[in-house]
Protein backbone atom coordinates (compact mmCIF):
# COMPACT_ATOMS: atom_id res chain seq x y z
CA UNK A 1 0.00 0.00 0.00
CA UNK A 2 1.07 3.56 -0.70
CA UNK A 3 -0.83 6.74 0.30
CA UNK A 4 -0.23 8.36 -3.10
CA UNK A 5 -1.41 7.33 -6.54
CA UNK A 6 1.50 9.40 -7.78
CA UNK A 7 3.67 12.08 -6.27
CA UNK A 8 5.89 14.82 -7.69
CA UNK A 9 7.44 18.09 -6.58
CA UNK A 10 4.55 20.18 -7.93
CA UNK A 11 1.60 17.86 -7.54
CA UNK A 12 0.56 14.70 -5.75
CA UNK A 13 -2.62 12.65 -5.78
CA UNK A 14 -3.67 10.65 -2.73
CA UNK A 15 -5.79 7.49 -2.85
CA UNK A 16 -8.09 9.20 -0.37
CA UNK A 17 -8.81 11.93 -2.92
CA UNK A 18 -9.48 9.36 -5.63
CA UNK A 19 -11.91 7.55 -3.32
CA UNK A 20 -13.77 10.82 -2.65
CA UNK A 21 -14.20 11.40 -6.40
CA UNK A 22 -15.44 7.84 -6.95
CA UNK A 23 -17.78 8.16 -3.95
CA UNK A 24 -19.29 11.39 -5.32
CA UNK A 25 -19.89 9.94 -8.79
CA UNK A 26 -21.34 6.70 -7.41
CA UNK A 27 -23.55 8.57 -4.96
CA UNK A 28 -24.80 10.86 -7.73
CA UNK A 29 -25.71 7.87 -9.89
CA UNK A 30 -27.60 6.12 -7.10
CA UNK A 31 -29.34 9.31 -5.94
CA UNK A 32 -30.66 9.94 -9.45
CA UNK A 33 -31.99 6.39 -9.66
CA UNK A 34 -33.75 6.76 -6.31
CA UNK A 35 -35.07 10.20 -7.18
CA UNK A 36 -36.67 8.80 -10.33
CA UNK A 37 -39.08 6.85 -8.09
CA UNK A 38 -40.19 10.12 -6.47
CA UNK A 39 -40.91 12.03 -9.65
CA UNK A 40 -39.20 14.15 -12.27
CA UNK A 41 -39.04 17.19 -9.98
CA UNK A 42 -36.75 15.36 -7.54
CA UNK A 43 -34.65 13.83 -10.30
CA UNK A 44 -34.04 17.19 -11.98
CA UNK A 45 -32.61 18.76 -8.82
CA UNK A 46 -30.16 16.01 -7.86
CA UNK A 47 -27.23 17.38 -9.86
CA UNK A 48 -27.62 20.86 -8.35
CA UNK A 49 -27.99 19.33 -4.90
CA UNK A 50 -24.81 17.29 -5.39
CA UNK A 51 -22.79 20.50 -5.66
CA UNK A 52 -24.27 21.70 -2.37
CA UNK A 53 -23.51 18.36 -0.73
CA UNK A 54 -19.90 18.21 -1.93
CA UNK A 55 -19.11 21.74 -0.74
CA UNK A 56 -20.92 21.33 2.59
CA UNK A 57 -19.53 17.84 3.11
CA UNK A 58 -15.92 18.95 2.64
CA UNK A 59 -16.47 22.05 4.78
CA UNK A 60 -18.16 20.07 7.53
CA UNK A 61 -15.48 17.38 7.50
CA UNK A 62 -12.69 19.92 7.78
CA UNK A 63 -14.39 22.16 10.36
CA UNK A 64 -15.18 19.22 12.66
CA UNK A 65 -11.57 18.09 12.46
CA UNK A 66 -10.22 21.60 13.13
CA UNK A 67 -12.39 22.07 16.21
CA UNK A 68 -10.31 19.43 17.96
CA UNK A 69 -6.93 20.09 16.32
CA UNK A 70 -6.93 23.89 16.20
CA UNK A 71 -3.70 24.28 18.18
CA UNK A 72 -1.78 22.12 15.70
CA UNK A 73 -1.96 24.91 13.12
CA UNK A 74 -0.86 27.88 15.22
CA UNK A 75 2.40 28.26 13.29
CA UNK A 76 0.82 27.56 9.90
CA UNK A 77 -2.80 28.84 10.08
CA UNK A 78 -3.43 28.63 6.33
CA UNK A 79 -2.95 24.86 6.47
CA UNK A 80 -6.32 24.68 8.20
CA UNK A 81 -7.83 25.11 4.74
CA UNK A 82 -5.72 22.40 3.08
CA UNK A 83 -8.36 19.66 3.10
CA UNK A 84 -6.59 17.91 0.20
CA UNK A 85 -3.82 16.93 2.62
CA UNK A 86 -6.21 14.87 4.75
CA UNK A 87 -7.58 15.72 8.16
CA UNK A 88 -11.24 15.11 7.28
CA UNK A 89 -13.95 13.76 9.57
CA UNK A 90 -16.72 11.59 8.13
CA UNK A 91 -19.08 12.58 10.93
CA UNK A 92 -18.48 16.25 10.16
CA UNK A 93 -19.10 15.53 6.49
CA UNK A 94 -22.40 13.82 7.30
CA UNK A 95 -23.59 16.74 9.42
CA UNK A 96 -22.55 19.24 6.78
CA UNK A 97 -24.24 17.27 4.02
CA UNK A 98 -27.51 16.81 5.91
CA UNK A 99 -27.64 20.51 6.81
CA UNK A 100 -27.03 21.45 3.18
CA UNK A 101 -29.81 19.10 2.03
CA UNK A 102 -32.26 20.66 4.52
CA UNK A 103 -31.41 24.18 3.32
CA UNK A 104 -31.65 23.06 -0.30
CA UNK A 105 -35.09 21.52 0.27
CA UNK A 106 -36.29 24.69 1.99
CA UNK A 107 -34.97 26.83 -0.88
CA UNK A 108 -36.54 24.62 -3.56
CA UNK A 109 -39.74 24.17 -1.54
CA UNK A 110 -39.69 20.37 -1.59
CA UNK A 111 -40.40 17.97 1.25
CA UNK A 112 -37.35 17.78 3.47
CA UNK A 113 -37.85 14.25 4.78
CA UNK A 114 -38.48 12.76 1.35
CA UNK A 115 -35.36 14.39 -0.04
CA UNK A 116 -33.27 13.13 2.88
CA UNK A 117 -34.65 9.62 2.38
CA UNK A 118 -33.46 9.69 -1.22
CA UNK A 119 -29.98 10.75 -0.16
CA UNK A 120 -29.37 8.42 2.80
CA UNK A 121 -28.30 5.21 0.96
CA UNK A 122 -26.09 7.07 -1.57
CA UNK A 123 -24.36 8.89 1.29
CA UNK A 124 -23.72 5.61 3.09
CA UNK A 125 -22.36 3.96 -0.05
CA UNK A 126 -20.08 6.95 -0.51
CA UNK A 127 -18.82 6.53 3.05
CA UNK A 128 -17.94 2.89 2.37
CA UNK A 129 -15.97 3.85 -0.73
CA UNK A 130 -14.27 6.64 1.19
CA UNK A 131 -13.05 4.19 3.82
CA UNK A 132 -11.26 2.22 1.12
CA UNK A 133 -9.35 5.42 0.35
CA UNK A 134 -8.58 5.84 4.06
CA UNK A 135 -7.21 2.29 4.17
CA UNK A 136 -4.95 2.81 1.17
CA UNK A 137 -3.76 6.14 2.60
CA UNK A 138 -3.12 4.73 6.08
CA UNK A 139 -5.62 7.07 7.69
CA UNK A 140 -8.38 6.33 10.26
CA UNK A 141 -6.26 3.41 11.46
CA UNK A 142 -6.81 1.04 14.34
CA UNK A 143 -4.87 0.01 17.41
CA UNK A 144 -1.97 -2.48 17.32
CA UNK A 145 -3.47 -5.89 16.62
CA UNK A 146 -1.62 -7.27 19.66
CA UNK A 147 -3.82 -5.14 21.96
CA UNK A 148 -7.04 -6.76 20.71
CA UNK A 149 -6.80 -10.42 21.79
CA UNK A 150 -10.12 -11.47 20.27
CA UNK A 151 -8.93 -10.63 16.75
CA UNK A 152 -6.61 -13.02 14.84
CA UNK A 153 -3.12 -11.61 14.40
CA UNK A 154 -3.02 -12.36 10.67
CA UNK A 155 -5.48 -9.54 9.88
CA UNK A 156 -3.03 -6.94 11.20
CA UNK A 157 -1.89 -4.45 8.57
CA UNK A 158 1.53 -2.82 8.26
CA UNK A 159 1.03 0.56 6.57
CA UNK A 160 3.38 2.35 4.19
CA UNK A 161 6.28 4.25 5.82
CA UNK A 162 4.99 7.68 4.76
CA UNK A 163 1.41 7.13 5.95
CA UNK A 164 -0.22 8.68 9.04
CA UNK A 165 -0.45 5.21 10.61
CA UNK A 166 3.26 4.54 10.17
CA UNK A 167 4.11 7.97 11.57
CA UNK A 168 2.56 6.85 14.87
CA UNK A 169 3.21 3.08 15.01
CA UNK A 170 5.97 2.45 12.47
CA UNK A 171 5.82 -1.13 11.16
CA UNK A 172 3.61 -2.44 13.96
CA UNK A 173 0.65 -4.44 12.54
CA UNK A 174 -2.57 -2.54 13.19
CA UNK A 175 -6.28 -3.33 13.19
CA UNK A 176 -7.71 -2.41 9.75
CA UNK A 177 -10.46 -0.31 11.31
CA UNK A 178 -11.18 1.35 7.94
CA UNK A 179 -12.14 -1.98 6.37
CA UNK A 180 -14.29 -2.91 9.36
CA UNK A 181 -16.19 0.35 8.94
CA UNK A 182 -16.50 -0.18 5.20
CA UNK A 183 -18.04 -3.61 5.82
CA UNK A 184 -20.52 -2.25 8.38
CA UNK A 185 -21.44 0.62 6.05
CA UNK A 186 -22.27 -1.88 3.31
CA UNK A 187 -24.33 -4.02 5.70
CA UNK A 188 -26.36 -0.98 6.78
CA UNK A 189 -26.65 0.13 3.16
CA UNK A 190 -28.08 -3.25 2.16
CA UNK A 191 -30.45 -3.18 5.11
CA UNK A 192 -31.81 0.24 4.15
CA UNK A 193 -32.56 -0.94 0.64
CA UNK A 194 -33.94 -4.34 1.64
CA UNK A 195 -36.11 -3.59 4.67
CA UNK A 196 -39.60 -2.33 3.83
CA UNK A 197 -41.81 -1.78 6.92
CA UNK A 198 -45.57 -2.30 6.62
CA UNK A 199 -46.09 1.34 7.51
CA UNK A 200 -43.62 3.66 5.82
CA UNK A 201 -43.20 7.28 6.84
CA UNK A 202 -41.10 10.02 5.34
CA UNK A 203 -37.84 10.33 7.24
CA UNK A 204 -37.62 6.70 8.29
CA UNK A 205 -34.76 5.85 5.92
CA UNK A 206 -32.51 8.79 6.77
CA UNK A 207 -33.10 8.46 10.51
CA UNK A 208 -32.42 4.72 10.39
CA UNK A 209 -29.24 5.45 8.46
CA UNK A 210 -28.00 8.03 10.96
CA UNK A 211 -28.89 5.86 13.95
CA UNK A 212 -27.40 2.61 12.60
CA UNK A 213 -24.22 4.29 11.45
CA UNK A 214 -23.85 6.00 14.82
CA UNK A 215 -24.16 2.65 16.61
CA UNK A 216 -21.53 1.13 14.33
CA UNK A 217 -19.21 4.10 14.73
CA UNK A 218 -19.56 4.08 18.52
CA UNK A 219 -18.46 0.44 18.63
CA UNK A 220 -15.67 0.88 16.08
CA UNK A 221 -14.12 3.67 18.13
CA UNK A 222 -12.97 1.04 20.64
CA UNK A 223 -10.64 -0.21 17.88
CA UNK A 224 -9.47 3.17 16.58
CA UNK A 225 -6.12 4.64 17.58
CA UNK A 226 -6.37 8.10 15.99
CA UNK A 227 -9.61 9.35 17.53
CA UNK A 228 -10.27 13.03 18.15
CA UNK A 229 -10.55 13.79 21.87
CA UNK A 230 -12.87 16.08 23.82
CA UNK A 231 -12.44 16.48 27.58
CA UNK A 232 -10.59 13.16 27.68
CA UNK A 233 -13.34 11.31 25.81
CA UNK A 234 -13.60 10.24 22.19
CA UNK A 235 -15.48 12.92 20.28
CA UNK A 236 -16.86 10.41 17.77
CA UNK A 237 -18.48 8.35 20.52
CA UNK A 238 -20.03 11.41 22.14
CA UNK A 239 -21.48 12.54 18.83
CA UNK A 240 -22.67 9.01 18.07
CA UNK A 241 -24.57 8.79 21.35
CA UNK A 242 -26.17 12.18 20.69
CA UNK A 243 -27.16 11.13 17.17
CA UNK A 244 -28.68 7.85 18.37
CA UNK A 245 -30.80 9.70 20.93
CA UNK A 246 -31.94 12.38 18.46
CA UNK A 247 -32.80 9.82 15.78
CA UNK A 248 -34.79 7.68 18.22
CA UNK A 249 -36.85 10.69 19.30
CA UNK A 250 -37.44 11.87 15.73
CA UNK A 251 -38.43 8.37 14.58
CA UNK A 252 -40.99 8.17 17.38
CA UNK A 253 -42.35 11.58 16.39
CA UNK A 254 -42.52 10.67 12.70
CA UNK A 255 -44.45 7.45 13.36
CA UNK A 256 -46.92 9.33 15.53
CA UNK A 257 -47.51 11.93 12.83
CA UNK A 258 -50.73 12.00 10.78
CA UNK A 259 -51.12 9.70 7.78
CA UNK A 260 -50.31 12.64 5.47
CA UNK A 261 -46.63 11.94 6.27
CA UNK A 262 -46.72 8.50 4.71
CA UNK A 263 -44.58 8.07 1.63
CA UNK A 264 -43.67 5.39 -0.85
CA UNK A 265 -40.23 3.95 -0.31
CA UNK A 266 -37.65 4.99 -2.88
CA UNK A 267 -36.42 2.05 -4.89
Amino acid sequence: MHPFVFQSVKFSLRWENVAIIVAILTGLWLAQRRAAHKGQAYQDMILDLTIWLVVAGIAGARIWEMIFTWNQYVDHPWERLAFWNGGMSIQGSILGGLLAAVLFAWRRKVRVWELLDILAPPMLLGQAIGRVGCFLSGDAFGQPISTVPWLPSWIGVVYAPNSPAAAVFGRTPLVPAELFEMFLDLVIFAGLLWYKPRREVAGRTVLAYAACYSIARYLLEFLRADSLQFAGLKAAQLLSLAMIAVCAVLLAIRYRSPDINKTKAAG
